[in-house]
Parts: C-alpha cells; structure tokens; sequence
C-alpha cells in the first residue's frame, strides 16, 4: 500500500495552494494519484535533448492517467521553452534561472539578502502568474 491515496484526500480539501514534490513522475509511480487530483501539475525539466526525450514518454503515461501535466525549465539549455513545448506537446510555464546568488539569500544559513532584482524571484513571480492564469483558464473549463 503506498501513500498516495492517503495523501490525495487531504489535498483535495487543503485551504489554500499546496506545493508536492512527486519526484521523477511516471505512471507507475505511487505519487500519480497525488497529481491526479491535482488542480496542475507542473514538470520541471532541463532544456537539454536528453531531458527532453526522457520526459516525453513520462508526459504520454501520465497523460493516460488524466493528468495534464505543464512544463517548467530548469536553468539554461540548447533548447528554448517554444522549441522544448513543441518537442513534447506540452506547455512551458516558465524557467528557473541559475541564480547563486538568490539561492544563497533563500537559504536561513548564509544571511544574505534577497532583492527586488533577483533573478529568482523575477522568474517566481512569473511561474505564479502563469500557474493563476493557468488554474483559472481549468476552472471554466470544467
């Protein structure tokens, strides 16, 4: 028995928006039924061709489980997030840049200091708007 259907009615009562790291998603994962009630799931990958080609096949399989998965880049790569969408029939939210600097100013350890002109929290302030757009476009389709 494994944890999925145990942490997937609890979500779908949550107050609020709940973030759950599932891991390499596929369709045999116990975490497919998390994202199965899941108001979006989002795919976070490298725009490089052999994470493209990896996550193509998890998007298929997961795809047949009901769940329409988003797309969201890690860092830079060969491949940019139309070409990378394209590639996998999937939308790109967003990207995450490298940003050492705003990751050490997350971190409770370092002390550092996080700016208005963060790369980071430029590209999360994004990621929300599309993920918002995104929710609020499912819910009038349903």
């Amino acid at each position: 028995l494994t944890a999925g259907p145990r942490l997937a009615h609890p979500l779908d009562t949550a107050d609020g928006d709940v973030g759950v790291d599932c891991g390499r998603l596929t369709a045999g994962s116990p975490a497919l039924d998390v994202a199965c009630h899941a108001d979006t799931t989002v795919l976070l990958i490298r725009p490089r061709a052999e994470d493209v080609a990896a996550v193509r096949g998890r998007i298929d399989a997961v795809r047949a489980a009901g769940v329409d998965p988003c797309l969201l880049l890690a860092a830079d790569g060969p491949y940019t997030a139309a070409q990378v969408a394209r590639a996998v029939d999937a939308p790109v939210i967003g990207q995450v840049p490298r940003d050492r600097r705003g990751a050490q100013a997350l971190d409770d350890q370092t002390g550092a200091t996080l700016s208005a002109r963060c790369a980071l929290l430029r590209s999360a302030h994004h990621i929300r708007g599309a993920l918002l757009t995104r929710s609020a476009v499912a819910g009038r389709q349903s």
